[in-house]
């Protein structure tokens, strides 16, 4: 057995913010898969915390470590939330490990030394801070989930669902290179013209291809993506969806045409009605998730799904494409995406205040409906950072 160490220092939270009921979760993760976790019982701020996970090093095969692992750190749960924005990640090197015997291994990975932001992220996640008005996100009914997935799934909405006519999303050959940092700011802005390239003249004549002529289905874990957007954003438009293969589709390779288990593996989404960039950087986090398309941009696995430019015809402005993993465990896989239905808001309990970098000059937020903010929550004297997005404008 080999085993993590090191150590949680909570000594940049205030005193009067840290709070010994919080537990936290300390999990080893290799990709999608928690190799072993631990629970921390935080009883002083100024007390460092030192942990140890045990993991099995029969994961790796051949008696060899990974060039990397990670270390995520998170509010408690059953089971660590890997889809969840409020951890800690840190990744490990192990090159220097790759053939060390790893019975009685221990690994170092340091101080871990979170800072408020982080901490307030805990507690939200937790549930012990509520985060009063606004709006709220909640996991969805699941009854009404099964039966969106179940009319998704029927016959009379696979007879009409063909994707785009011009797509191309060929990821090995189409992707580019890497976005500069402000390019990928600027994929957070909301307003984006659609190319005449793109599907908008193509959408509204949908032509069927012998892909379908054979038996198919869309991937389960795909028809519960699309479902959780269905939710989330009932009034959406739906002109740009799509899902099996035209006939341009069907004479070259495509996620979008049936494979050998009869799977489609790919969804476009209309961008419109939505807030795009929030589906995005929901599928990454997901663990089926193969790449994901969106603005002439590609997310991909091959690349760590860092961003980077594609080069296809379509630029991909009218609708956010995305494929999973070409699996079976991918395509059945019954793990939520976390794109939830908006809870009705909750009354104020507190004094509470918002305030935002950047003003316009009469002192309003500047704020842009789907933009994701660093906000500081002020509530009973306490202050949390806090990822808030803006859902609506009111």
């Amino acid at each position: 057995m080999t085993t993590m160490t090191g150590t949680l220092d909570l000594g940049r939270i205030p005193d009067e913010q840290f709070d010994p009921h919080v537990h936290l979760r300390v999990a080893v993760v290799f990709y999608d898969q928690v190799l072993g976790s631990a629970i921390l019982k935080p009883v002083s701020r100024t007390v460092p915390l030192a942990f140890s996970v045990p993991f099995s090093p029969a994961q790796f095969g051949f008696r060899r470590l990974p060039a990397a692992l990670t270390v995520v750190v998170g509010a408690d749960a059953a089971a660590i939330d890997l889809l969840g924005t409020d951890t800690l990640r840190h990744e490990v090197a192990l090159a220097g490990l790759l053939n060390a015997p790893m019975e009685a291994l221990a690994i170092p990975v340091g101080t871990l030394r979170p800072g408020i932001a982080q901490y307030g992220r805990w507690l939200v996640g937790s549930g012990f801070f509520p985060v009063p008005g606004g709006v709220a996100c909640t996991p969805p009914d699941e009854g009404a989930l099964d039966a969106e997935i179940a009319e998704l799934g029927s016959e009379d909405a696979r007879r009409n669902d063909y994707t785009i006519e011009s797509e191309d999303d060929n990821p090995g050959r189409l992707v580019g290179t890497a976005l500069s940092v402000d390019e990928e700011r600027a994929l957070d802005v909301m307003e984006i013209s659609t190319d005449a390239a793109d599907d908008r003249g193509a959408r509204e004549v949908r032509v069927a291809g012998s892909c379908s002529s054979r038996p198919w289905h869309v991937a389960p874990s795909l028809l519960r993506l699309r479902a959780e957007i269905n939710l989330r954003w009932p009034d959406r438009d739906k002109r740009s969806d799509g899902t099996i293969g035209d006939q341009s589709h069907c004479e070259r390779p495509s996620d979008h045409n049936p494979n050998e288990r009869s799977s489609v593996n790919a969804v476009d989404i209309d961008k419109d009605g939505i807030a795009p960039m929030e589906v995005v950087r929901a599928a990454l986090l997901h663990p089926s998730t193969n790449y994901v398309i969106f603005n002439k941009t590609i997310w991909s696995r091959q690349y760590g799904f860092r961003a980077r430019q594609y080069t296809g015809a379509n630029p991909h402005t009218a609708h956010v494409h995305v494929s999973i993993l070409p699996s079976a465990a991918a395509e059945q896989d019954s793990r939520g995406w976390r794109i939830w239905p908006v809870a009705a808001p909750k009354a104020v309990t507190g004094a509470a205040a918002l305030s935002v970098d950047g003003l316009r000059a009469d002192g309003a937020p500047a704020f842009d409906v789907g933009r994701t903010y660093e906000v500081l929550l002020t509530l009973d004297g306490k202050q949390f950072e806090v990822a808030l997005t803006v859902l609506r404008a009111h």
